[in-house]
């Protein structure tokens, strides 16, 4: 007896999914801050100045238009600002976690934190506020997070936040100041006694 192998379909091969870029930048950059390039760090610390290092930053964009560039970079140029002589190279300080809200809800000590401290809130307001990319506010809110040897946020959902700034509907402000002032805490269901 043989087998009927006619409704047996042969195995697909496996469709590549272009990389993320933003997750490649990260990548990159966090390859950068673990092998001790400090020359490399140095470099993106200095946004006006032409280099290899924002060269390469820029290169994780789309396409090549100042528009798919300048998130790249800005985060390259921040990421760097954090790392610029630190000794520490572990994951969470590499990738970083959560947006740029959540991040800033970090900021402070013991019960003011975040919104709690008005210097953060202040900056934080600045920060969303409509206009432009506020790029030294966020250099602000960088290094707050440095000097408070606090967790970054992601660098890869910052890059892709950056990239939708200018969105017509304020998406990522409004994200941020969700996580900011009014983040989802994962509430335990009450337990009913029997």
């Amino acid at each position: 007896m043989t087998a009927d192998t006619s409704t047996v379909s042969p195995a697909l091969p496996a469709v590549d999914s272009p990389p993320d870029p933003y997750r490649s930048l990260t990548n990159w950059l966090a390859g950068l801050a673990r092998t001790g390039n400090r020359g490399a760090i140095v470099d993106l610390q200095r946004p006006h100045h032409a280099s290899e290092a924002l060269a390469r930053a820029g290169r994780f964009a789309p396409d090549d238009s100042i528009a798919s560039r300048t998130p790249f970079e800005v985060t390259a140029y921040l990421f760097a600002a954090y790392h610029a002589g630190l000794p520490w190279a572990d994951n969470v300080r590499l990738y970083g976690s959560g947006d740029l809200g959540t991040a800033m809800r970090r900021i402070g000590s013991g019960a003011l934190r975040g919104p709690r401290d008005p210097g953060c809130d202040r900056l934080f307001k600045q920060i969303v506020a409509p206009g432009p990319l506020p790029r030294v506010r966020l250099e602000h809110a960088i290094k707050r997070l440095r000097n408070d040897d606090r967790f970054p946020p992601s660098w890869s959902q910052l890059a892709h936040d950056l990239a939708a700034w200018n969105d017509s509907e304020a998406a990522v402000r409004h994200q941020w100041a969700r996580s900011f002032w009014a983040p989802r805490y994962h509430v335990q269901p009450k337990r009913t006694h029997a």
